[in-house]
């Protein structure tokens, strides 16, 4: 039963894991071109710098999630899971257009040394897949502080600890679940292509990508066989988790608290509202780099069958 969210994750694959598979066998070299440990280990540091930074914004939403009615919860959680749908790259796309010539960003990059611009633009990319992280972070985060108990919150409070203090206290008393959200957060981020390809980052995910247009497909697939090891096992080891996990927080017993979140209206402002101002501008950059609905229509011609799949493979995950 714990695998099952991993074979989910393959099912859509199909005919191109086989045809992967067919291309080894004919030529093993395939499996292990030069350079695939150093940007497997240059996609783990990336996957988890990401996942660091969604993490740390994700941190006030969930705490003021975990002190909300079930219902009330229930709805803002709902409106946080809907920038989620919102492909990665489409973030990225949006943020990029404040950095292109004619913008005070662009010009500034233009005008400075290249090394200046190559950091930008990864700068960018990380922080694109953080925004897109955020939502994913804080559902995953929301029901490991919902599982703080009440009582260390109180000795805290009562010692005279401040809410910046109280959620310190609560991270590191839900320490291994929050190193879970981590890892889980990383996971997502492995196989991120677009934003690292755009951004000319060496992880094995971009080189691969830009593969797709040298060679034929099964052979490049080939070579991916270490993020999806990785991806599989995550898969697999978080489904355990899941499986094996006491309900704390999210028990249908469980007296409701009594008590507002520390620091109710700072974790508010910080988790939701600049989140959403940040999505909000996100968007706004990106219809602005549109212009006019065109451009929109021969986007769904040309992506439109990637964006399908991307959309069954999330949709078979998330019913499993």
């Amino acid at each position: 039963m714990a695998c099952a969210p991993a074979l989910s994750a393959l099912a859509p694959l199909g005919w191109s894991l086989v045809g992967a598979g067919l291309a080894a066998a004919s030529d093993p070299g395939l499996l292990l071109p030069g350079g695939t440990l150093a940007a497997m280990g240059w996609s783990l540091a990336w996957a988890a710098a990401w996942a660091g930074c969604a993490l740390v914004a994700a941190v006030p939403a969930a705490w003021w999630l975990a002190w909300q009615a079930p219902r009330r919860a229930a709805w803002v959680a709902c409106l946080i899971a809907g920038p989620a749908l919102v492909p990665g790259y489409v973030v990225l796309a949006g943020l990029r257009v404040g950095r292109a010539p004619g913008w005070w960003l662009g010009d500034a990059l233009e005008g400075g040394p290249g090394w200046l611009s190559v950091w930008a633009d990864r700068a960018l990319a990380g922080l694109a897949q953080a925004v897109w992280l955020w939502p994913v972070m804080t559902l995953l985060l929301w029901p490991v502080l919902a599982g703080v108990t009440g009582e260390a919150v109180d000795a805290a409070r009562s010692l005279g600890a401040g809410p910046a203090r109280i959620m310190r206290l609560a991270l590191g008393q839900a320490r291994r679940g929050v190193a879970a959200v981590w890892l889980a957060g990383a996971l997502v981020g492995l196989g991120s292509a677009v934003p690292a390809h755009l951004s000319g980052a060496p992880t094995l995910a971009a080189r691969l990508w830009s593969e797709l247009a040298l060679r034929p497909s099964a052979e490049v697939w080939a070579g991916a066989w270490p993020v999806l090891l990785v991806a599989v096992a995550g898969a697999a080891w978080a489904a355990g988790l899941v499986w094996t996990s006491d309900g704390r927080g999210w028990q249908a017993g469980a007296p409701p608290r009594q008590w507002r979140a520390p620091g109710a209206r700072s974790a508010a402002l910080l988790g939701l509202g600049l989140p959403a101002a940040v999505w909000v501008g996100v968007l706004a950059l990106m219809a602005v780099g549109v212009g006019r609905w065109a451009w929109l229509a021969g986007f769904v011609r040309e992506h439109g069958g990637a964006a399908g799949q991307s959309g069954a493979l999330a949709l078979g995950v998330g019913v499993v």
